[in-house]
């Protein structure tokens, strides 16, 4: 499909899939896939080294602009003050870059993604074209967990002409940084339907040669602030009375220290898979029977919408987003402490009939919430209401 008019939209990212099945940045991805059809696009983000050999994207409608970097890139939570300072010299190849091709391509709106620094550089870097800024969840705690960011922040959302909230959890968090409310709109990340949907679980186990019985699962980057210790420990309580197995899909910093904690609890049924393709994920999720989410702090996460896609039930921390998609005990349960984690995940071992009623909860309000389709429209017409404003505000000056 052509692009069907001539506006030129900037998306400027600090993650972006690099690769056919990379899951970094995969929501971005996505979205730009799918708005690529209607504008002409061209995508600024950072691209960091993989061991996977790149294939190539597999949207051709967009223009990559990426800016490598020779390292790995970590959240600015998850880094102490001083590291997050030897990023300045690739913020300042960021900003060169956002300048070069908002010129060279005279775009017409610039859509950051995450507060800092996209949302920071494209203000400094846009002049005067209309800048849209994504909240996704750490960039607006950042003034809580690291406050050397909080002005830069501050400064990103209040010269942005509208924001994206992905929750109204995040849209509160942004009016407490003193933005005012009606200039923020929330539009959750959306899941592809089309990937993310009920699949037989027999065959999605026998692909992976999975166990039988019982599985929980976990996916994402292995990341302190994801609390996947709080899972291994109450695992350790619940294998006395269930026969059962933990997957945790994902890799990163603290896979190490997790890998021990379960061989000194003695835990031989904690599985730990690693990193897979996106494309894979959607088998893990239906060959499993509960997703658990304990984080201590999240946006809305991609992969409890993604398991809420494939019929899941999900057991996640009451926190950020989550309960704007969680009604707790009807589409999921939403916890506050590994006791409550226990006790939910002990219901729902114990009754097959209320995991399958809650999985198919799940799955109508994705269905009816969540699809990738819906928030590239919202999206669309935030682009169109800001482009028309633009137009109207030049016409009378």
């Amino acid at each position: 499909m052509e692009q069907s008019n001539n506006t030129k939209i900037c998306v400027v990212a600090s993650s972006f899939v690099r690769y056919e099945g990379d899951y970094v940045g995969r929501r971005i991805y996505d979205l730009v896939n799918i708005l690529s059809h209607r504008y002409e696009i061209h995508v600024i983000y950072l691209k960091y080294p993989t061991t996977i050999k790149e294939t190539g994207n597999v949207c051709r409608l967009y223009h990559s602009h990426p800016i490598r970097y020779p390292y790995k890139i970590y959240p600015l939570s998850e880094v102490s003050t001083f590291e997050s300072l030897k990023l300045i010299p690739l913020f300042v190849k960021m900003l060169t870059q956002i300048k070069r091709v908002v010129k060279s391509h005279n775009i017409d709106l610039i859509h950051a993604h995450w507060g800092i620094p996209s949302g920071f550089l494209a203000s400094l870097a846009g002049g005067k074209i209309p800048l849209i800024t994504t909240v996704r969840g750490l960039d607006v705690k950042l003034q809580t967990k690291q406050r050397i960011f909080q002005p830069f922040v501050k400064y990103a959302l209040k010269k942005s002409t509208r924001i994206i909230a992905l929750s109204d959890k995040l849209k509160q968090e942004a009016t407490e940084l003193g933005i005012a409310a009606d200039k923020i709109h929330v539009i959750p990340g959306g899941v592809d339907m089309r990937k993310f949907q009920p699949f037989d679980k027999s065959t999605a186990r026998a692909r992976f040669r999975l166990p039988e019985g019982f599985i929980l699962l976990f996916v994402g980057s292995l990341f302190r602030i994801k609390r996947v210790d709080r899972l291994i420990k109450v695992s350790a309580r619940l294998f006395s009375d269930f026969n059962f197995h933990v997957l945790i899909v994902g890799d990163g910093p603290e896979r190490a220290n997790l890998e021990k904690l379960a061989r000194d609890l003695k835990l031989k049924n904690i599985l730990f898979i690693g990193r897979v393709s996106h494309d894979d994920v959607p088998l893990y999720m239906t060959a499993s029977d509960v997703l658990v989410l304990p984080s201590e702090s999240e946006g809305l996460p991609g992969c409890v919408q993604e398991a809420m896609a494939c019929g899941v039930p999900v057991v996640a921390s009451n926190v950020g987003g989550l309960p704007d998609i969680i009604k707790n005990e009807t589409t999921g349960f939403l916890i506050n402490d590994e006791s409550e984690m226990e006790t939910s995940l002990r219901l729902l071992m114990s009754s097959p009939q209320l995991a399958a009623t809650i999985g198919r909860n799940a799955l109508e309000f994705a269905r009816s919430n969540l699809s990738l389709e819906k928030v590239a429209g919202q999206t669309e017409d935030l682009y169109a209401s800001v482009l028309n404003e633009r137009k109207a505000n030049l016409l009378r000056g």
